[in-house]
């Protein structure tokens, strides 16, 4: 028996070189009796964790700088005469320096591609040959290690870059991956041996085109035969056998092979057939690659996979194999990465069940601009093609995600005619999200394009007046007029944003929304007790749990919430529910524009973003909804808002979503409205489904009721069902009906408030009395504008007053009143409500009367009441009304939302929750305005 493969992973040896005196003091001769510690190559780095820690972080938490890796070689491949003997890396950055008994190969530069060294000159053989490699990854800030910053190569993350955002640094871990993070092995191979095998299938002929470098390590030329044979994975049977003769020069050189598979079928979603290429040179040397046929490609604005129209159904993820299998089965057809790309395992089981990839390299985001800029991108991006580009289920690559700097952007746009020429049938997109905002500057290059093909949104129109979006859309594309957006939006989702989301494209080509989603809380308590044991996740990551679990105790304590959530847990749970309602919307809202030929949502990870509460375990609510709203054939129905007044017209909507799962035609169907007493409103009426909408194709979707209705109070079900055709999912929608009214009117003083405000107060019956007379009576502030208001406030709480803020965010520039009543260290904090959004928590108080139960508030009731602002910081509120908490995988931020503060004799009530806006027009914010002038101002 001969062994021609040894792996090398597993336990070597490691050591830091913090002061770099490695090798000045020889330790690439012999490892160094001090400081010497065991190590397992590839560590554990948890291919789901979104922070890109070193991979030798579990052994020195929190180092940066060099380190030196040793193995020992007991036991080299077998080798026949002639044979050379190979140590080869498959993953290590970003600077690898290797060694053989002290003598220096190479080094390599560079984190994702496979490299290797011959070795064979400098063996012993003696069962004790030392291998030692010097890494690097270097810093953000700091002393350079070895001349080189982190911000000046790609790291995958915003390191320095030029598109930082505030926050994004103390919200990101901004490490990168440094270090051996791939497996390591000695191989014996011939002198000619096959390097690298690139196969183009051709889906409509079934030919096969197959590329083979070849590199010769002897010193003169070889005739070889090169022998090709291609199975079918499923059946094991040879489908195409060839040989072809050549010489092999010295160096690296290619050879070509073709033939045709007669009757060949095609790699699709529920069908990945796959092949197994096998080719083998006369001297011994052989590779084996799995390929399929397809061909994804945009045509009148959509996507086609083997000539189907498909919507891509994605999500971007640093996922792993359990993870795609998750994703197949909630629906989802392709899966992106934003910053590196994938492991062969996970591309390998994507390939087996049908997982459309888009892969991104490293310097698809973060990077600097600068005179290596241009070369590091090509280079990035190639590798990563050469990489993956034989498997079937890798449909395209991505340049760039969320990149605003146009100088940077064509670095990747002007490398294209060379990427093409690498992945001549591969769909290539140009930056996710399109922040760069280059309007005639094309979003995707289809296959066998040369250029940026401007076939989405309005790119083809230079001149489209409609560009910009409304400013709630900032974190996200700034320009309407791209094909490819991340349109970020405010929580709770208004209704000029509702619209906007169902109209996009309407007068442009369709649009690909290639990012956003709606995220929940983060659950510390359970991922740090799942895996504190510390295998699982590395130490920097287990430790960051720890503390943000801490932080989340903290606010249930601080603002005595115990009684509400025992534990975090508890919240998590609940903001799941929450979420799975606002994924729900967002589907509603993106499915039922037909405009909009695929949608990746935010993210299919851990965390805030993601649909996993740790490793395995998927978060229910959030779960289902996704898997409802991918399915192809589903309602979305819509009402005016959540919650609305009763007896008071309102519209409904059903729209039926459709993946060309319903053939064009008219079908039965019925609508009904179903209260506490049964059925208050019915309607049977014929859903025509068009055969032409956008691009001369069936529509995605497609409006088919609409009507106006009045409803008296109370908890209603909107349903819709077809009646014969088919049985779309969903189709039941909760309606609030409700008419709040005051407690009883009366006499209330007022100070600061609005026109509107105050002519609200007097429609409903109160007296706002401007003049501040009486001793000891409330009065309801605003925002008043008196140079001396913050000394005029101070007095009537010295005076016994309570005074009741409508608007915290009058205190934004009232630093000091505000420390004079909260505490030092108090501060008005805008929350972050977009993606990573704070939850309130409402306790038991008659202020949420009619409205609610302790918990959570109901994100879409509430609607643009929901607090922007809230009171961060200072001493432990003396009576807490609700309170907010954003839980991240790095951080946890908290404040209040409404309370009380005793100050002086008086009480200060502040409230965050907006009222100028939607008083007469919320519901929810007129009954929460009534209850609050019963408990503190009447």
């Amino acid at each position: 028996m001969t062994n021609k493969l040894i792996s090398l992973s597993g336990k070597w040896t490691i050591l830091k070189d913090p002061l770099g005196i490695g090798r000045s003091e020889g330790w690439e001769r012999q490892i160094p009796v001090d400081g010497r510690c065991d190590i397992t190559v590839p560590d554990a780095i948890p291919s789901y964790s979104w922070a890109m820690h070193f991979s030798y972080s579990n052994v020195f938490p929190s180092y940066h700088g060099a380190v030196w890796y040793y193995k020992e070689l007991s036991l080299l491949p077998s080798r026949a005469e002639g044979e050379r003997i190979l140590i080869e890396f498959d993953r290590g950055g970003y600077l690898c320096q290797v060694f053989i008994n002290g003598i220096f190969l190479g080094e390599h530069r560079h984190h994702e591609e496979r490299f290797s060294f011959d070795i064979t000159p400098y063996l012993k053989g003696d069962g004790a040959d030392l291998v030692a490699v010097r890494c690097f990854e270097p810093l953000a800030v700091g002393e350079p290690i070895d001349g080189i910053r982190l911000s000046e190569i790609p790291n995958g993350v915003w390191a320095n870059s030029a598109d930082v955002l505030p926050g994004v640094a103390e919200t990101f871990c901004m490490e990168c991956f440094g270090g051996l993070t791939g497996e390591v092995r000695l191989l014996s191979v011939p002198v000619a041996r096959i390097d690298d095998v690139f196969i183009r299938p051709f889906p409509k002929s079934g030919e096969v085109d197959i590329t083979v470098t070849v590199i010769n390590a002897g010193d003169a030329p070889l005739r070889e035969k090169l022998s090709l044979t291609v199975t079918e994975q499923k059946r094991g049977a040879d489908v195409l056998t060839d040989t072809v003769e050549a010489e092999i020069p010295v160096g690296r050189s290619e050879l070509r092979i073709k033939g045709k598979i007669e009757a060949h079928k095609l790699w699709d979603l529920d069908h990945p057939f796959l092949y197994i290429a096998s080719l083998s040179l006369s001297g011994g040397s052989r590779y084996t690659s799995r390929f399929g046929f397809r061909e994804l490609l945009v045509k009148d604005g959509f996507f086609f996979l083997n000539g189907r129209r498909i919507l891509l159904k994605g999500s971007h993820a640093i996922t792993s194999i359990s993870n795609v299998v998750s994703m197949k089965a909630l629906g989802f057809n392709m899966i992106r990465s934003i910053h590196r790309s994938f492991i062969k395992e996970v591309m390998d089981v994507c390939d087996e069940v049908g997982m459309l990839v888009v892969e991104s390299p490293v310097t698809a985001w973060g990077m600097t601009m600068h005179e290596n800029t241009a070369q590091m991108v090509f280079d990035y991006t190639a590798n990563m093609v050469k990489l993956h580009r034989n498997h079937p289920s890798l449909c395209a690559f991505y340049l760039f995600n969320e990149l605003y700097s146009r100088e940077i952007l064509h670095c990747g746009a002007d490398a294209l005619p060379r990427l093409r020429d690498m992945a001549p049938d591969s769909l290539f997109f140009l930056s996710s999200g399109r922040w760069d905002a280059e309007i005639g500057l094309g979003s995707i290059s289809n296959p066998g394009s040369y250029k940026w093909d401007t076939f989405l949104g309005a790119e083809n129109i230079p001149d489209y007046p409609n560009r910009e979006l409304p400013r709630k859309f900032q974190g996200g594309s700034t320009d309407g007029a791209m094909g490819d957006i991340h349109p970020y939006m405010n929580v709770p989702v208004d209704a000029d944003t509702r619209n906007w989301l169902r109209t996009l494209g309407s007068d442009t080509l369709p649009v690909f929304i290639s990012e956003t989603g709606i995220g929940s809380q983060c659950d510390p308590m359970r991922s740090y007790l799942v895996n504190c044991d510390r295998k699982l996740m590395d130490v920097i990551t287990v430790d960051t749990v720890k503390r943000v679990w801490e932080l989340a105790d903290e606010f249930l304590d601080f603002y005595d919430l115990r009684q509400i959530y025992p534990f975090v847990t508890d919240i998590c749970k609940d903001a799941d529910k929450l979420n799975g309602a606002q994924r729900t919307l967002l589907f509603d809202h993106i499915r039922s524009n037909p405009n909009v030929n695929g949608y990746s949502i935010t993210s299919v990870g851990t965390g805030n973003e993601g649909i996993f509460e740790d490793k395995y375990v998927v978060k229910e609510t959030v779960a289902h909804s996704i898997q409802e709203g991918w399915e192809p054939l589903r309602w979305a129905l819509f009402t005016d808002e959540r919650v609305v007044y009763g007896d008071r017209p309102f519209g409904i909507e059903a729209v039926l979503c459709n993946e060309d799962a319903l053939s064009p035609g008219d079908y039965a169907a019925c609508a009904y409205i179903k209260g506490k007493d049964g059925c208050v409103w019915r309607k049977e009426f014929t859903v025509s489904y068009p055969e032409e909408g956008v691009g001369n194709m069936p529509p995605l979707a497609a409006s088919v009721l609409k009507d106006t209705v009045s409803l008296p109070e109370g908890e209603y079900i909107f349903s819709v069902r077809l009646l014969n055709g088919g049985s779309p999912f969903g189709g039941d929608l909760p309606i609030t009906v409700t008419s709040p009214r005051p407690h009883g009117v009366g006499r209330i003083s007022v100070w600061g408030i609005s026109e509107k405000m105050a002519e609200f107060l007097e429609r409903n019956g109160f007296e706002a009395v401007r003049e501040l007379k009486d001793s000891g009576e409330s009065i309801v502030i605003g925002n008043p504008t008196e140079s001396d208001a913050a000394e005029k406030v101070m007095a009537l709480l010295e005076d016994g007053r309570t005074l009741l803020f409508t608007d915290v965010e009058w205190f934004a520039d009232k630093p000091e009143l505000l420390a004079a009543i909260v505490g030092e260290g108090a501060a008005v904090t805008k929350c972050w409500g977009r993606l990573y959004h704070h939850d309130n928590v409402a306790v038991s108080h008659p202020v949420f009367e009619g409205l609610q139960n302790a918990g959570l508030l109901d994100l879409e009731k509430y609607g643009d009441t929901y607090p922007r602002y809230i009171v961060s910081g200072g001493r432990r509120p003396d009576k807490t009304l609700c309170a907010a908490v954003r839980i991240e995988a790095t951080l946890c931020g908290s404040g209040l939302s409404l309370g009380e503060y005793s100050f002086g004799k008086g009480k200060a009530v502040l409230n965050a929750f907006r009222f100028e806006d939607t008083l007469g027009k919320f519901p929810y914010a007129d009954r929460l305005f009534f209850n609050l002038m019963r408990e503190y101002a009447m």
